[in-house]
């Protein structure tokens, strides 16, 4: 983006909502010495570390309003066009800690939950791999849990073992729909395609080992 007609306050600010709910926790800039760098800690930016290089300065700055990787919020949004909810996130107005954009395959049944009461809920994960994710979530009342980790549709959502319907917070992000009490969330990529090279790789195998086994056996009667 050109410098000189738009600045980088503006580019950050424009972005802030997608930089703190996708969990960038540092920015890194460099300029020439002497830049005034005061526009970062206007955006909630903490400087913890700098360097000079040659003519130029490296400042390492912290995010301080960076969302955790999981939370719960109580609204939700239903907005299948990705449009409209980058069109939200640039209202300042709009908290994601209050209320997420989401989309799906279809709307769920309920987007807000009926209890008048406070959500009180925290989610914990307990298990963090390539293709399975777990998540321990305890809520008073129905949640939308928000897992700030890139999504496609191979990813599908289990509620204690159970399937659960498939949806996108943001645009970007994981989501499911929990209900109350202590749950576990799990998010698993079941890929067609994974499945077919597996088995296609299982069936190699097994070709080399009887290939294998055929060439030792002759190899045996030949010598005796």
């Amino acid at each position: 983006i050109d410098p000189v007609h738009y600045d980088s306050l503006s580019i950050i600010s424009d972005r802030r909502a997608i930089i703190d709910l996708a969990g960038i926790t540092h920015l890194v800039e460099q300029a020439i010495i002497d830049t005034d760098f005061s526009y970062l800690s206007k955006a909630n930016f903490n400087l913890i570390s700098s360097s000079d290089i040659n003519n130029y300065t490296l400042r390492l700055h912290q995010n301080a309003s960076v969302f955790p990787k999981a939370w719960l919020v109580k609204q939700a949004v239903f907005s299948p066009v990705d449009d409209e909810t980058i069109s939200a996130l640039q209202q300042s107005a709009i908290s994601p800690r209050d209320i997420v954009y989401i989309n799906g395959p279809t709307p769920p049944e309920a987007l807000t939950a009926p209890d008048a009461a406070p959500l009180d809920g925290q989610a914990t994960i307990s298990r963090y791999e390539d293709t399975i994710i777990d998540l321990k979530v305890s809520t008073n009342q129905s949640a939308w849990l928000v897992f700030n980790d890139s999504t496609t549709p191979a990813w599908h959502t289990y509620i204690d073992g159970q399937p659960a319907p498939y949806y996108t917070a943001f645009s970007l992000f994981k989501a499911a729909q929990v209900p109350p009490g202590q749950h576990t969330v799990s998010f698993r990529y079941e890929s067609i395609i994974t499945d077919i090279s597996l088995y296609l790789a299982a069936v190699s195998l097994l070709v080399i080992i009887t290939l294998f086994a055929l060439n030792a056996t002759n190899t045996f009667h030949r010598h005796f």
